[in-house]
């Protein structure tokens, strides 16, 4: 039925059987109707697109689990993520320092940046 494009909650409510239930069972059927897969495209395209995304918390979830997935970065700065391609990090990093508002960053807070998007390794 989820696969003939019922909902899940649709699949649910018919069989009365726990959505919780239906969910595990269809874990890999994804359809047009649902929510998450859309937010996922949107979210990725966005990420392809610009090179790199910020995310709101409810979003927080669904960018760890691409993340894993497709192999991108996921960092938070004073209070804001932001979920990027590695390659595009130069990007990312200027998007999130102009998304900040920094007044002064001290040649000690943009390294710590810095660290952030090119990992504890890296020489400025």
């Amino acid at each position: 039925m989820a696969r003939s494009g019922m909902t899940k909650r649709e699949v649910s409510g018919l069989l009365n059987l726990p959505y919780s239930k239906i969910c595990y069972w269809t874990a890999d059927i994804h359809n047009s109707n649902s929510r998450i897969s859309g937010s996922v495209e949107r979210i990725v395209a966005e990420v392809i697109e610009k090179g790199y995304f910020f995310p709101k918390k409810a979003q927080l979830n669904t960018c760890r689990i691409i993340k894993q997935s497709l192999g991108l970065r996921l960092v938070k700065l004073n209070e804001k993520w932001i979920l990027y391609l590695p390659s595009d990090k130069d990007n990312a990093m200027k998007a999130m320092l102009g998304k900040s508002n920094f007044n002064y960053l001290s040649n000690h807070r943009l390294a710590t940046i810095k660290r952030l998007f090119y990992g504890d390794k890296a020489k400025f």
